[in-house]
């Protein structure tokens, strides 16, 4: 039987297997499957055998050895996931990566392309990013050409978004110590305004002075928020289907980013000469001595570490003599861990369902926004305050946003999370001064009292006689509800579940699972039976002594698990310490936002700055 006989005998299948084991004999698995094209050169017939129009299971399963599957397999429902879907993006991301690893053209597709990588990645999407296409450099040359043409800090704030959620997706303490000092210095010089400005560039995904979202039909204006602009919105293409898309806050990425690199810079040269003046110690201090000690000093400046994203290894997976169906191609490549992906699921969730406050039909992606317990314990970080004058100058003139000075003081809080549980009615948000629901309370009602009891606390609201019991959520012991990995779904929508994740009955070889005008994504979730989360807290006693004794009182958004936190000194003759407000969300281990004072009308800037904590009893990565 001659060769060209034995070619066309060969099924589909066969030359998926063929193609796969010449795929196993390249160097590494980076980069384009090149083998593949030499192999469509042998004939024209072997052209079409294991062309993508033809072969997209071939494709799909390309798609799989090179990219991680976990995460878009947890995410993403039935019709995203075809052979087809897969194998268009395949060719996507390898046509993005290309042009990035030419580092001749900017695009906000392929922004958008290399975050969602990083999104889901398990350690072969960063592998693919950062050794093959080489996105480090790709977006320090961006971050150059900006600063060298002058171009305005606040201009594309979805492609700026991105490029700084890649820098904090992508960066480790080591690569900053290793990097040129100007670069840091570039780097630094970039992201100032938008710590010290935050005002005028997006934090939050919806309205900040609303605690209920959507929004109900009677607000008919531009809610009152203090958070600058919402979000700008992108439709990206996303394995084959349009998909719109809220950008990731700005402000969080770059206050990540200016810590880490404050963090990693500092050592024994950084550390203030006057400060060896100090008594050593709280117990030599004396009983009438107020503030830091040396001690407490040097616990800030070289202890205190925010959590840095570390690098996953690539798991990859040569087996290649799986069975045909949709179902066996996905359950082959999940990997053993997802630590990787994991930490951004809810990241993601923010992405596709917070881009619109006023849509009253949740996203079918729409999933957890805020992990059930994340916040009990005892958390410390660093609070990024400009310095006064120059913040009130920027005020009046944004173009002095990059100059304003930014010190760096210590964080501290213990904080516990209190539960409403279904059946029982939650506390009613406060009604704030714009008919909103009082941000600057913390979305409380003003006046409430607080009784604490047995693995409880009783709220009491003098004003209208209100009373709610919240359960203290302890770490490490039985819940009062179920199931702690179910998402955290709020009182308002009835129904806990929205649908099935996919249809049981649907051939995912049939073309119209493809359509978007044919099929509609549905997803069910179980409820947590969580109507409503409170947050309490205090400062302890040996940081309070150090930098000042603070109580904490505070709520979380179900929309989009924002947490707001209203501080206040412990003592009522300390005015002067200050009563601020703190915002923002858990990103991976860290809680990262804004903080504000509270005596500025809730729609005007006022003092502010970033802040980044994480919990103090976790390791780094």
């Amino acid at each position: 039987m001659s060769t060209s006989s034995l070619l066309y005998k060969l099924s589909l299948s066969d030359w998926e297997r063929i193609a796969f084991y010449a795929l196993a004999s390249e160097d590494t698995f980076l980069g384009p499957p090149s083998v593949i094209h030499a192999l469509s050169l042998v004939s024209r017939h072997v052209y079409n055998v294991t062309s993508v129009r033809n072969n997209s299971r071939l494709y799909a399963r390309i798609f799989c050895f090179k990219f991680d599957y976990a995460a878009p397999a947890r995410r993403l429902t039935e019709r995203w996931l075809t052979s087809r879907c897969l194998a268009k993006e395949l060719i996507a991301r390898f046509t993005a990566l290309g042009r990035i690893r030419r580092k001749h053209d900017i695009r906000i597709e392929d922004l958008w392309i290399s975050y969602l990588l990083m999104s889901e990645s398990d350690g072969k999407n960063e592998s693919q990013l950062l050794e093959w296409a080489g996105l480090k450099e790709y977006l320090q040359i961006i971050v150059l050409t900006r600063l060298h043409l002058n171009t305005p800090w606040d201009s594309d704030l979805r492609l700026t978004s991105l490029i700084i959620w890649l820098f904090w997706m992508t960066t480790s303490r080591t690569s900053i110590q290793a990097e040129h000092p100007d670069i840091n210095r570039f780097m630094d010089t970039f992201l100032r305004p938008f710590v010290t400005a935050g005002y005028r560039v997006p934090s939050v995904y919806g309205p900040d002075s609303y605690h209920s979202i959507p929004l109900c039909e009677r607000i008919t204006s531009t809610p009152t928020h203090c958070s600058g602009p919402l979000p700008p919105l992108s439709v990206v293409t996303h394995y084959g289907h349009e998909l719109t898309l809220a950008a990731p806050t700005l402000t969080c990425a770059a206050t990540l980013v200016t810590t880490v690199l404050f963090e990693a810079l500092s050592n024994s040269q950084t550390f203030p000469n006057n400060a060896y003046h100090l008594p050593a110690d709280r117990a030599s201090a004396g009983p009438n001595f107020v503030g830091p000690t040396l001690e407490d000093l040097l616990r800030f400046h070289f202890d205190e570490r925010i959590h840095v994203p570390g690098r996953c290894a690539p798991t990859l997976d040569l087996n290649f003599d799986q069975g045909d169906s949709e179902e066996e191609l996905k359950s082959e490549t999940n990997p053993p861990s997802l630590c990787g992906s994991k930490r951004y699921d809810e990241d993601w969730s923010r992405l596709v369902s917070c881009h619109d406050p006023r849509l009253v039909t949740p996203s079918p992606l729409r999933g957890i926004m805020f992990t059930i317990g994340c916040l009990a314990g005892s958390w410390e970080g660093r609070l990024l305050e400009p310095d006064y004058e120059y913040h009130v100058s920027a005020l009046r003139d944004p173009r002095l946003g990059p100059r304003v000075p930014l010190y760096h003081k210590p964080l501290y809080w213990t904080l516990r999370e209190h539960h409403c549980l279904l059946p029982n009615t939650p506390l009613c948000p406060g009604n704030g001064p714009e008919g909103d629901d009082d941000l600057l309370n913390a979305w409380l009602p003003r006046g409430i009292q607080i009784v604490p009891q047995k693995d409880a606390i009783q709220i009491f609201n003098p004003n209208t006689g209100f009373s709610a019991r919240y359960e203290t959520f302890i770490p490490g012991s039985k819940a009062a509800f179920e199931d702690l990995d179910a998402p955290w779904i709020p009182q308002e929508e009835e129904e806990d579940n929205f649908g099935d994740n996919s249809n049981p009955n649907a051939d995912p070889s049939s073309s119209y699972i493809d359509d978007d005008d044919e099929w509609v994504d549905t997803v069910s979730h179980k409820s947590s039976e969580i109507c409503d989360i409170l947050i309490t807290g205090e400062t302890s006693e040996r940081d309070g002594a150090a930098w000042g004794h603070f109580t904490l009182i505070g709520r979380v958004r179900p929309w989009d698990g924002l947490v707001v936190l209203l501080r206040s000194p412990r003592n009522p003759n300390e005015p002067h310490l200050g009563r601020w407000i703190f915002k923002g969300y858990v990103h991976d281990q860290n809680f990262v936002g804004r903080w504000r004072d509270t005596s500025t009308h809730v729609g005007t800037p006022g003092f502010e700055g970033g802040f980044v904590v994480r919990k103090a009893d976790l390791g780094e990565a």
